[in-house]
């Protein structure tokens, strides 16, 4: 739905699924997954401490792929 916000692990961290959210209107709060094709929009913005450390938000541009499925 638009102006969700999503919560997930690094597990869920494809293009696939987050391409999905933000075509939908969605925002994600994620951990970045080490293979995930992406480049920062801008610099990382603190955003405060929790309990196992700091967190920071930074808008990104994700490279989209196309994918083939042959018939």
């Amino acid at each position: 739905m638009p102006n969700d916000a999503w919560v997930a692990d690094r597990n869920f961290c494809t293009l696939e699924f987050t391409s999905s959210i933000a075509s939908k209107g969605g925002f994600l709060v994620i951990l970045e997954h080490k293979k995930y094709p992406w480049k920062p929009l801008g610099k990382e913005k603190y955003i405060g401490d929790i309990e196992t450390g700091k967190v920071y938000e930074q808008l990104i541009l994700y490279k989209l792929r196309l994918l083939h499925y042959p018939l």
